[in-house]
């Protein structure tokens, strides 16, 4: 017959102060105690523990059921508290559990007169504004927000992320720091996916990280941590305008316990206006590439309407348009009736003559390419093996930027 919950002591006084919350589990999930502060922190009112229905009120859930399978210790929300929860073993006469003792946080997003400095964040508020105002460049406004807080906060290396999300992906787009430590970040990939080290778990949850020694820390491990450069502890706040999550603001350090909470809300303080100043800088980039498009539209048509020597028009026409598009081949291939295929017109932009004299794409009824040139809709290869469906061999050599159209006119 099971025992039912009591309030005996299984707990040394030394781990757990008066007023934090304390749970014991059995291996299996089975509640065995739990004091008053857990029962109000999980809102049980008296009814029965059920660790699953309690593990569905902490975020990350994993973070939750890592501490009650192994000893460790995280910091999460449980429901409307910040905690940090360290776990135990305990050897019972009845066999292992583990306790787990929550001690709570002020909450990250309320930020009070004594946790923070507001001199502090107003140094880099000040920064940032000045920043918006001096430079609109995406990479000069990153690198000047990670100064300005360096100012503040020392670090060894910081890094500032941006959200993509048409790939569900973070890509590194400012860093400044030590170069040893940031070295091994380049070599440790281009981006970030969901959930892939620090982070991925701020792109996942869109809360606020902070570690004080990294390889203490087992819930979330870093992408990379080299060994003749390694970090040990780490910071890092998401970014948001608005409900729009755009990136995340990290820090990190050779020294253990480098940052605290008192870093962690000026950081978040900041983060409202750094990211305003990034998403005006980016806005402002993309406008500038878009009329630097329309201009080199402009230059195609001029140079259409100028020329009348049909090869010194495909050689303009095939260079500007490559350049536009930041590709390393262009081509114009125009509809020859008598042989039913796209014939390519010399030259290319980034083929070689010979080549592109051989160039032709068969249109035959029983081609994939034909009824896509029926279609007259415009058509992308975006990997190797999805360009021979639409063209002869000789395309496969294209990079998977470039792609083929119908020309306006079938002449």
């Amino acid at each position: 017959m099971e025992t039912r919950l009591t309030n005996r002591a299984y707990i040394p006084v030394s781990l757990a102060a008066a007023d934090d919350a304390v749970v014991v589990a059995r291996e299996g999930g089975r509640v065995v105690f739990l004091n008053d502060t857990a029962r109000r922190w999980f809102g049980l009112d008296g009814a029965e523990p059920d660790l699953w229905l309690m593990a569905q009120q902490a975020r990350p859930v994993n973070t939750f059921w890592e501490l009650f399978s192994a000893p460790g210790r995280a910091t999460f929300h449980l429901r409307e508290r910040q905690v940090e929860a360290t776990s135990h073993v305990i050897q019972t006469e009845s066999g292992r559990q583990l306790m787990v003792v929550f001690q709570e946080r002020h909450a990250v997003d309320a930020p009070t007169q004594r946790q923070l400095d507001p001199a502090r964040a107003m140094v880099v508020i000040s920064d940032i504004s000045q920043t918006i105002s001096a430079s609109l460049h995406l990479s000069e406004t990153l690198n000047s927000i990670l100064s300005s807080v360096a100012r503040v906060v020392p670090y060894d290396a910081g890094e500032i992320c941006l959200w993509d999300p048409d790939r569900a992906t973070l890509k590194p787009r400012g860093r400044i720091g030590d170069p040893d430590l940031l070295e091994p970040l380049d070599r440790a990939g281009g981006e970030y996916h969901i959930d892939e080290g620090y982070t991925g778990w701020l792109a996942r949850y869109r809360q606020p990280l902070l570690v004080g020694e990294v390889a203490a820390r087992t819930d979330v491990r870093p992408k990379f941590n080299s060994p003749e450069a390694p970090f040990q502890s780490y910071v890092g706040v998401p970014l948001h305008v608005g409900d729009q999550f755009i990136g995340t603001l990290e820090l990190i350090s050779r020294e253990f316990s480098a940052f605290d909470h008192d870093d962690l809300f000026l950081l978040q303080a900041i983060a409202g206006q750094a990211a305003i100043a990034i998403d005006n800088a980016r806005l402002y980039e993309e406008q500038r590439e878009r009329l630097n498009e329309l201009s080199g539209l402009q230059q195609i048509a001029q140079t259409m309407g100028a020329l009348t020597d049909s090869r010194q028009l495909y050689a303009q026409l095939t260079e500007r348009i490559g350049r536009l598009m930041n590709v390393e081949m262009c081509g114009v291939l125009l509809y020859d009736e008598a042989s039913h295929a796209l014939v390519g017109q010399p030259p290319f932009f980034g083929v070689p003559e010979t080549v592109v004299r051989m160039y032709r794409i068969p249109l035959h009824d029983a081609r994939v390419a034909r009824a896509l040139w029926a279609t007259t809709r415009p058509g992308t290869a975006t990997t190797s093996s999805t360009r021979p469906r639409c063209a002869t061999s000789t395309c496969s050599t294209w990079r998977p930027s470039s792609g083929c159209g119908p020309a306006p006119s079938r002449a």
